[in-house]
């Protein structure tokens, strides 16, 4: 049975100082309430996609005025009513079972259906407005600067914009050495372009391409935030950051890989245009 939130509060709970669970207490329509736990990675699931839908919100409420953003203050206002308190048990001591291991929405025109898979393997189905998702980010994030965990809190911020596909070592192109990171198609699907990146070092005369990635972001192509999230990927990314505390960054390079938005592109269609992306701009160094 799906069920509507009709209140949300959020607790962080850190270990050794540092983040370590969001709880998360929810109340539906029929007053009953339960806390539920996620890890970091389940987190930022989360945040993306209500980013997603609350940015839908905002588009419609530009499309409908001031009617839709009467609906606006009307849910928020009812959401500030009801939120549930947590006990203190409830963050000292957390329910492993109520561990949320994935979450997997279904869309729909102003909601998603949330299918929240728990550590018991219980499966939750609770309805999101779109409406809702600006009071839930903001939730979330009162409760994680609460915690004063400066370092998460920069790696949360540092990666909600951008998917990375695959990092590719392009040092010796007879044999390219990459590294899938999987990404669920649902999760793909909320950024519209895919972009092969390429990072050139300096060396003793001239410079050298070293490595690549393949990328899906909402970015727009040559502009100062496709650059600087470029520049962000390099520092992110362990195999990455080697080679650049080791070697001089020289300059980065990035093409549009034309993919419907929706697409979940296959290795050969991601390593081919990376690879002839960087044949044609070593020519170019």
């Amino acid at each position: 049975m799906t069920q509507k939130i009709s209140g949300i509060n959020t607790g962080a709970i850190k270990f050794n100082d540092k983040f370590f669970l969001m709880a998360v207490k929810i109340k539906v329509e029929d007053s009953t309430c339960n806390t539920y736990y996620m890890q970091l990675s389940v987190m930022l699931d989360f945040i993306i996609l209500m980013r997603d839908r609350a940015h839908k919100a905002i588009k419609k409420l530009q499309d409908k005025g001031e009617i839709y953003k009467a609906k606006i203050i009307a849910e928020h206002e009812k959401l500030a009513m009801n939120i549930p308190a947590f006990e203190e048990e409830e963050l000292q001591q957390p329910n492993q079972a109520n561990l949320i291991t994935s979450i997997t929405p279904k869309f729909d025109d102003e909601r998603c259906t949330l299918m929240v898979m728990l550590q018991n393997e219980n499966i939750l189905s609770l309805n999101i407005a779109d409406i809702q998702a600006e009071f839930f980010i903001l939730a979330v994030q009162q409760a994680l600067s609460a915690t004063n965990d400066t370092e998460t809190l920069k790696q949360i911020a540092s990666i909600l914009d951008f998917l990375i596909l695959y990092f590719v070592d392009l040092s010796d192109l007879s044999y390219l050495n990459y590294k899938e990171i999987n990404h669920q198609p649902w999760k793909q699907s909320l950024f519209t372009q895919h972009f092969a990146v390429l990072y050139s070092f300096e060396k003793e005369q001239g410079e050298e391409i070293l490595a690549g990635a393949v990328i899906k972001t909402n970015a727009q192509p040559d502009t100062e935030e496709a650059k600087n999230l470029i520049k962000r990927i390099a520092l992110l990314v362990p195999e990455l950051r080697d080679i650049v505390e080791k070697r001089h960054l020289a300059q980065t390079f990035m093409k549009l890989i034309p993919a419907d938005q929706t697409q979940v592109l296959t290795l050969d269609e991601c390593m081919r245009p990376l690879y002839e992306f960087c044949l044609e701009t070593q020519k170019t160094l």
